[in-house]
């Protein structure tokens, strides 16, 4: 998952913090369970590259991203802040997606469907097309 918001927010905390890094350690992913949050960020990568150990660089993450507008609350669960955020930051986020364009080409595609001797037993093996 991507998101251009949390990434200027991160890098807004790294230069506050004046860590030397790029916001681009640190990773997000969905919580397992909706209870921890909307939103996790995978703060182990990023302890390497901030020389900062785990729990106090998750308790700054989340003291930082506390005071950003679309915060609501967060937690901490091991080495993940996880946030809950609000409705105009989805908003927000969505308005930057763009459909990609495919130029039309003229181009012929082949579908080969193989079909059963049936001079042999049929099996398992005729029920997938192989594919080359």
């Amino acid at each position: 998952m991507q998101s251009s918001i949390l990434r200027e927010a991160l890098t807004k905390y790294l230069e506050t913090t004046q860590k030397d890094c790029s916001a681009d350690v640190f990773q997000f992913t969905v919580p397992p369970e909706r209870k921890f949050g909307d939103i996790c960020i995978n703060i182990f990568p990023a302890v390497k590259a901030t020389k900062t150990p785990p729990p106090i660089l998750a308790q700054e993450v989340l003291d930082f991203m506390k005071n950003e507008d679309f915060v609501t609350d967060g937690n901490i669960q091991g080495g993940f802040v996880n946030l809950f955020l609000t409705d105009s930051f989805y908003v927000e986020e969505l308005s930057d997606w763009k459909l990609p364009t495919y130029e039309k080409k003229n181009e012929k595609i082949i579908i080969d469907y193989m079909g059963a001797n049936i001079g042999k037993p049929l099996h398992i093996g005729h029920l997938c097309t192989p594919l080359f």
